[in-house]
């Protein structure tokens, strides 16, 4: 990788790394209550953020952040009127510990932090019902780097010793105690939820034995339903269930240069192989991802032990599995579109090492299975390389920034493809190159409103898909030092 990809891709990871930061500071040794606040209190202490908060007015916003993750819990309502004053979600944190938010269920009435102190490296994890009080959930299990999966009355964590733990999440707004679901004695490293809501699969690894994949009903937790999938090594260690069906896409192989991908469904005992690299093309899969109505997954095969040797390919998935290579030269970032065109496919193109990276926007055909593309977002000659870009909510249009300007910019993409592109006016570095910032862009729950990271911090902004426009940016104030987006409209 030259060294211009590497400067800017350090720059995105640093800023993926922020978030990262704080999704997994969950993480920590043994719990301590006394490292957490006295329980009566923080019932004090909380009472007037449960004033604050409830759950009207919050339909949407940012949740901030400050470079050291201590204090409050804060949060910026953003609706057409603008930016409105901050509420404050939770207080009274021991100023000895780090809040690490991972984000509201999607109903937006739960909250979900994790506390955790660096220095005794104990943590704990916690959930606030918008009407209700901060509780505490993690029963002193060590809440784990693998993180949170939920449902709008359910919550799953891994704890102590990699064992995943259950958690009901009532409409009475006080959460029940953790209870085990996973096997005893088995370590567990992922605990997605199927599509429907109706199954969790408990994803099992060790040292020198089978990886395997058991599935549970939501109904009959803690008991095994089926057992399925034996690989050596994962790759992707949160294996993907299918957006509207239950099924689960893994790659996986047995070892890091030799996997396939495959996918089973709920009562499946062996997975269906979808690409074979020996059988099919290439030497390893590296990435898989769904389309939005799951008939078709995009994937990118290593093709040769060189770098940029990635090609895409594309897999009918309806009945026995058909593929297509779609690409010839080095393809990642590949991305579905939301929305009515589940058949549109957005992925990133580097023609050869050192060229300038464009993105291509492919629409899948069936009988026979074939793949057309058109360029979509393309830049003049540039020392930077990498374009990050990100749907919206229903697939009207694309943020990303790159060029030689660093400007960020909304490309509205039509029902046929064809693009429009409209600048922001915002930039994630200086002109002149001197100064760069972290680059950072987002959208919110209902695609309408972004966030990017500009050379003086964070502006917002929303847009028009009608007459493809967007306001004009606002910018928020100084000190924070990072925002993201969540809880979802309420529905209607």
């Amino acid at each position: 990788m030259n060294a211009e990809i590497s400067v800017l891709a350090s720059a995105a990871m640093r800023a993926s790394s922020v978030l990262v930061a704080l999704l997994v500071a969950a993480c920590g040794g043994d719990s301590d209550p006394s490292a957490t606040t006295d329980a009566s209190a923080g019932a004090d202490a909380n009472a007037d953020a449960a004033n604050d908060a409830g759950t009207s007015n919050l339909e949407q916003g940012l949740f901030l952040a400050t470079a050291d993750r201590r204090g409050p819990i804060e949060w910026i309502p953003v609706d057409d009127a603008g930016i409105h004053p901050r509420v404050t979600l939770v207080t009274g944190i021991d100023a000895a510990l780090r809040q690490s938010v991972w984000g509201f269920s999607d109903d937006g009435t739960w909250l979900f932090y994790g506390l955790d102190n660096q220095a005794s490296t104990s943590g704990s994890l916690w959930v606030r019902h918008l009407d209700a009080e901060p509780q505490r959930v993690d029963n002193a299990s060590k809440p784990y780097w693998s993180g949170l999966t939920w449902t709008n009355d359910k919550l799953f964590f891994v704890g102590g010793s990699e064992v995943a733990y259950g958690v009901d999440l009532p409409a009475t707004g006080v959460a029940s105690t953790a209870t085990q679901v996973s096997r005893a004695g088995k370590r567990v490293f992922s605990v997605p939820i199927a599509a429907s809501g109706d199954y969790v699969a408990m994803h099992y690894y060790g040292f020198q034995i089978p990886i395997v994949r058991a599935v549970q009903a939501m109904n009959a937790l803690g008991v095994d339903k089926s057992e399925c999938c034996a690989f050596g090594y994962y790759w992707d260690l949160s294996p993907r269930w299918g957006h509207v069906s239950d099924r689960e896409l893994m790659v996986a192989g047995a070892d890091y240069d030799h996997r396939d991908l495959s996918i089973a469904g709920i009562n499946d005992t062996s997975p269906t192989t979808v690409h074979n690299p020996p059988q099919h093309g290439g030497l390893s899969v590296v990435h898989g991802s769904w389309s939005h109505d799951d008939r078709f997954i995009g994937y990118t095969v290593k093709k040769t032990i060189q770098n940029f040797s990635q090609h895409l390919y594309i897999a009918d998935v309806s009945s026995t599995p058909q593929r297509v290579e779609v690409t010839t030269v080095h393809t990642n970032n590949v991305q579905w579109r939301p929305g009515t065109n589940a058949r549109h496919v957005a992925y990133s193109e580097y023609p050869q090492d050192g060229a300038q990276q464009r993105v291509l926007l492919g629409t899948v055909e069936t009988n026979p299975l074939r793949v057309t593309t058109r360029p979509i977002i393309e830049y003049a000659t540039s020392p930077i390389h990498l374009i990050n870009y990100e749907w919206n909510a229903d697939g009207t249009a694309i943020l990303h920034h790159g060029g030689a300007t660093g400007e960020y910019a909304v490309t509205f993409i039509d029902a046929a493809g064809t693009p429009t592109r409209v600048p922001l006016g915002l930039f994630f570095r200086d002109p002149d190159s001197t100064r760069w910032t972290i680059p950072y862009l987002g959208w919110s729950k209902d695609g309408r409103r972004l966030i990017v990271r500009t050379n003086t911090g964070h502006s917002i902004a929303s847009i028009d898909v009608a007459t493809k426009q967007v306001t004009a940016p606002i910018a928020l104030p100084v000190e924070i030092d990072f925002a993201w987006w969540d809880r979802r409209l309420a529905t209607p």
